[in-house]
């Protein structure tokens, strides 16, 4: 799983932006649950389930997406 999360980080800056803002759901909780500890697993599963915990994480991931070239809440 962290060979993932490793290309997932290697990707160019504004294919995660793109990623984040049209997939968040899905690339910000594969990318939590990638993380391989427990929390971020059960993190990563609620981020799927609640659609990106109902829209407020859509809008964290991009900003800090923006600031900091990465997802960094909850991570």
């Amino acid at each position: 799983m962290s060979s993932l999360r490793k290309s997932m980080d290697s990707l160019p800056f504004i294919v995660k932006l793109l990623l984040v803002l049209f997939l968040d759901p899905i690339y910000g909780g594969l990318y939590r649950f990638c993380k391989g500890e427990t929390v971020n697993m059960v993190i990563g599963i609620l981020w799927f389930v609640t659609v990106g915990a109902f829209g407020i994480g859509w809008i964290i991931d991009f900003v800090t997406m923006l600031l900091n070239k990465k997802i960094t809440v909850l991570d």
